[in-house]
């Protein structure tokens, strides 16, 4: 005899997780399997916030159900947030959103490709939580399996991610920094506002083994595949600095700092964590022009003791750094100020600083051809002369994750700030080796001996 159609619903819940799974059966089946699958969407920090959801389903000869769905914590756009080494940040609502997700799952050799997109999604909001269901159930095999997921995935991902035997581990985005330091955020970037990329927090499969007529837990994490950059000096700053010039020491010298830019910006990255990337660089410091950085301002406000705005940017992970030229870096442009006064300022070899060449010639410096209009690097080569332009200076400082060095991490915040600043900078954004100098000390002695001591 065929039973009702009376709805039987049963309701699973998972505490530690903040998961309640809702299942209405609308006639008797027999259930060979059930597959419960939770995903973490990690917040861009060292440490990250949990976004959950999903999938619960029943298969045998596909003759099971899944029910799947994601749950977000509830974020804002106001105010500032505070995240620390090791703390956690939860991002904004763009950086957490999706419009579809990807669910591979690997079985004896063979694949199941689920693409859901979020409008077949319905929603369950609390206080603190969204909890989005999959209205339509997915199919599974019992037995071993690997799942893996993507939230965002571009067309050309999603083709690759069907070709049979891909090595996923191979998967790469790219993107081309030239011209546009928001080119992660463009249409299809990693880090689209409401579309950032993010897979499988661990880099590999999440293995499983489903089991016939009971339920299979299994979590998922996914992480962010872009890295986040915020700049939060304030724009109004200046800081008080020293230098080794001997007439300097006695006079009020500041910097202020008026634009900030990325050097070494890595342009390709794997779409799992662990993946093999070839370096790619965007305007790498050592190498790249003045006029190759695209320099930013600053935006950051302080009232009433608080500091808000920041100049935020995406980047890709870079963790095959080994020095200045190959590690991704920021570079401050500053002006010098001396007792209030901006301008071209020299300083000798032996450290002597002077506001003019005629100023030079009057100390007796006297060095033949140079004149104002000496370029940086030929008073350098020609003279060992640091000259400061129109007064404006650089320094380089190389972005660091925390117990970790000088790395760029996926799925990690780096909020950069200059809380102080030594000295006076570099003439350029670039190290410069020292110029060849003669420092001769002659010996008289008898005339049978000439005694020479040379360091150069």
């Amino acid at each position: 005899m065929i039973p009702s159609q009376k709805e039987k619903i049963k309701i699973f819940r998972k505490k530690k997780n903040k998961i309640i799974i809702i299942q209405k059966k609308h006639q008797i089946m027999k259930l060979k399997s059930l597959f419960l699958v939770g995903i973490a969407a990690f917040a861009m920090t060292s440490c990250s916030n949990e976004v959950e959801g999903i999938d619960n389903s029943d298969n045998g000869t596909k003759d099971a159900i899944m029910q799947f769905g994601i749950s977000f914590a509830n974020s804002s756009n106001i105010g500032e947030r505070d995240a620390t080494a090791g703390g956690e940040d939860k991002g904004t609502a763009s950086e957490q959103n999706f419009s579809d997700a990807t669910i591979v799952i690997e079985q004896n050799g063979k694949k199941n490709i689920v693409n859901v997109l979020k409008n077949d999604f319905e929603s369950q909001t609390s206080t603190t939580t969204t909890i989005l269901w999959l209205k339509e159930k997915i199919a599974v095999n019992p037995g071993a399996a690997n799942v893996w997921v993507f939230l965002n995935a571009s067309s050309a991902l999603k083709t690759a991610l069907a070709t049979p035997n891909a090595d996923y581990k191979a998967l790469k985005e790219t993107a081309s920094f030239t011209g546009n330091i928001k080119a992660l955020e463009a249409e299809a970037g990693i880090a689209e506002e409401n579309h950032f990329l993010m897979s499988n927090a661990s880099g590999d499969a999440k293995e499983a083994v489903f089991t016939a007529n009971i339920t299979n837990p299994l979590t998922v994490d996914v992480s962010r595949v872009a890295s986040k950059l915020e700049e939060t000096t304030l724009l109004n700053n200046s800081y008080s600095v020293t230098d080794d010039a001997e007439n300097l020491a006695n006079v009020e010298l500041t910097v202020k700092l008026t634009d900030f830019a990325y050097a070494g910006l890595q342009q390709e990255v794997s779409v799992l964590k662990g993946g093999t990337v070839t370096s790619n660089l965007f305007a790498p410091y050592n190498t790249t022009a003045v006029d190759g950085f695209i320099f930013q301002k600053f935006a950051a406000q302080m009232s009433n003791d608080v500091k808000t705005g920041s100049v935020n940017n995406y980047c890709m992970e870079n963790l095959t750094g080994t020095s200045n030229e190959t590690y991704t870096n920021v570079i401050y442009k500053g002006q010098i100020s001396v007792d209030g006064a901006t301008g071209t300022l020299y300083i000798t070899s032996d450290n002597k600083a002077f506001k003019s060449v005629k100023a030079m010639k009057e100390a007796g410096y006297n060095f033949e051809g140079l004149t104002e209009e000496t370029t940086i690097e030929d008073c350098w080569n020609n003279y060992a002369l640091r000259k400061y332009d129109g007064g404006v200076c650089y320094y380089v400082a190389p972005i660091e994750t925390a117990n970790t060095g000088k790395q760029i991490v996926r799925n990690n915040i780096y909020r950069l700030n200059v809380k102080s600043i030594k000295g006076i900078g570099s003439v350029l954004p670039k190290e410069f080796s020292d110029p060849t100098l003669l420092d001769l000390t002659v010996g008289i002695q008898p005339w049978s001996v000439n005694e020479n001591a040379f360091e150069l």
